[in-house]
């Protein structure tokens, strides 16, 4: 992301947009670029309006009257018009990432690039700041970078993992989750297990955990499908059973799979 917003030096490839090539023209990528790193500062003295108008000189908008309309437009756009004489310093978290926002907005970017946008802020920030991004995004470019895997799905038309510098996957969201169907189990618990456990006899569970405890052992392979129509149990000192059934796939468990060698999500 940093070298999409040429502030680090690639050390070999090369990245288009519209015929740009963002990489060696820096220039001319800055003039259509908006980003918002996931750290930035501002001068905590300065109101939001006054340290905009400023911003907006430094882009080259230059005209008084419509670098007026451009920053009184984006203080509505980011909901911060009844907040814009508050000095900066006294914002919270989700206040100043709507404002980095509005400033990597100006100028009418055709690409903006985010880094962990909601970390950090509250549900109801969190909220207002995906709206935000939401409606940007119908306009212009955007590439956003989360650990949140929910702000994928709620945002993204398409998405990538990358570990280790490899990219391990690429695609729509909901086609990513399709390909988990049927390979995701549920631990229900030992409450679970114990509620069924209450109305078999005793001496069937233990001849049913003897039996499955032997299969595994001569045949490892086994143990999904012997998890499908049976329930993986433990008797110590007192009765604990744990029922382990397929479940529908959540947006987490793409990562989990990818994520390493991870073996399947088991979500208690």
């Amino acid at each position: 992301m940093k070298i999409l917003a040429t502030l680090v030096e690639p050390d070999e490839g090369s990245a288009q947009l519209d015929g740009l090539n963002l990489v060696e023209q820096k220039d001319e990528t800055r003039k259509i670029l908006g980003y918002l790193p996931q750290e930035f500062g501002v001068y905590p003295k300065m109101t939001a309006i006054d340290l905009l108008e400023h911003l907006a000189v430094m882009k080259g908008i230059t005209n008084g009257k419509e670098r007026k309309e451009i920053v009184d437009a984006l203080l509505q756009q980011t909901n911060l018009w009844d907040s814009r004489k508050k000095a900066l310093g006294a914002y919270s978290g989700g206040m100043k990432q709507r404002f980095g926002i509005a400033q990597a907005l100006l100028a009418n970017p055709k690409l903006i690039i985010v880094d962990e946008p909601t970390a950090g802020l509250d549900p109801a920030e969190r909220n207002r700041f995906l709206n935000l991004l939401s409606g940007i995004g119908r306009q212009v470019v955007v590439i956003l970078s989360t650990h949140i895997v929910d702000d994928v799905r709620e945002l993204c038309s398409r998405m990538a993992i990358i570990s280790q510098g490899q990219l391990l996957l690429e695609g729509e969201p909901n086609q990513c989750l399709e390909k988990l169907t049927g390979c995701i189990w549920e631990d229900c618990g030992n409450r679970c297990g114990t509620a069924l456990a209450s109305s078999v006899p005793k001496r069937i569970w233990k001849m049913c955990i003897f039996l499955i405890s032997l299969t595994r052992k001569a045949f490892p392979r086994t143990e999904y499908v012997l998890d499908i129509f049976l329930v993986r149990a433990q008797i110590a000192f007192s009765q604990h059973f744990h029922l382990h059934l397929f479940r529908d796939s959540l947006f987490h468990d793409v990562f989990f799979r990818l994520g390493g060698g991870l073996q399947p999500h088991w979500r208690r």
